[in-house]
């Protein structure tokens, strides 16, 4: 009998199999489409060695458990984007300095072209408009992100390219000893309002984003920093409203974090 794709995707090594879930919704469905093609010329059981063509670059996750996490609900903004991909796994979305780049790229690029052409700078729109077109190229097709993997113990840098994956190791999961939600007062005229964002604080007292700042939505920010830290099993903590600074105290003990 001819081999479907649900075959093809069990029959893959862990390491193969690790490759493909790091990949984007879109990504994932061009790779699908390939293999279908594949199945339907093939009239026999498909060989290693024909399986290895369609190896993806390495990133550590599962296929057949990627589900999101229930506790990680898609109605958080915090979560969106993020989730249980493995019972070893959790992919944690965040805005990486490229993705920045590009879409900073994307605006200034827009701006040039609509300034062309009510200036009537030909030469200049016609740049404008391929720095726009590359811009929007490169967002879609870019997509970072972290990874905490409870397998290797490891926090994980996530590069999608194109569909092309570059895994690099950020640092051990054992320096993250504390989860907080980081609070940042935003004032335009009489406006003012707070952002928040959840942040691992190492053993050296230093801290990382494990999320991007979003504004309002502190409850949100707590649960979604209390199911993080759930899972790597460390403590969190949060201000008693959304206007409290955290502070990050490194003592003889260890490190601890307060709010004023």
């Amino acid at each position: 009998m001819q081999p479907t794709i649900k075959d093809l995707l069990l029959s893959l090594p862990d390491e193969s199999v690790n490759r493909f879930e790091a990949l984007s919704h879109d990504s994932k469905r061009k790779v699908l489409a390939k293999l279908n093609r594949l199945l339907k010329s093939q009239n026999k059981k498909l060989q290693p060695a024909v399986v290895n063509r369609f190896e993806i670059q390495e990133a550590e996750t599962r296929i057949n458990t990627v589900k999101p996490s229930s506790a990680l609900a898609t109605n958080n903004p915090f979560s969106v984007g993020s989730g249980m991909i493995s019972s070893d796994v959790l992919r944690l979305e965040i805005t990486s300095g490229r993705e920045s780049t590009y879409q900073g790229m994307g605006c200034l690029c827009g701006t040039g072209l609509i300034a062309s052409f009510m200036m009537d700078l030909a030469v200049f729109g016609l740049f404008a408009g391929i720095g726009l077109i590359y811009s929007i190229k490169k967002i879609i097709t870019t997509d970072d992100f972290l990874l905490l993997d409870f397998n290797s113990k490891k926090i994980l840098d996530c590069e999608v390219s194109s569909g092309n994956v570059v895994t690099k190791p950020k640092m051990d999961l054992s320096q993250l000893k504390i989860i907080a939600v980081e609070s940042q007062r935003q004032q335009n005229k009489d406006n003012v309002w707070f952002q928040h964002r959840i942040v691992g604080v190492l053993q050296s007292g230093d801290t990382i984003s494990l999320s991007d700042w979003k504004a309002k939505h502190f409850p949100e920010a707590i649960e979604y920093a209390r199911v993080i830290a759930q899972r790597v099993e460390i403590p969190y903590f949060h201000g008693d409203d959304e206007g409290s600074i955290m502070m990050v105290l490194n003592t003889p003990s260890g490190v601890s974090v307060k709010y004023t």
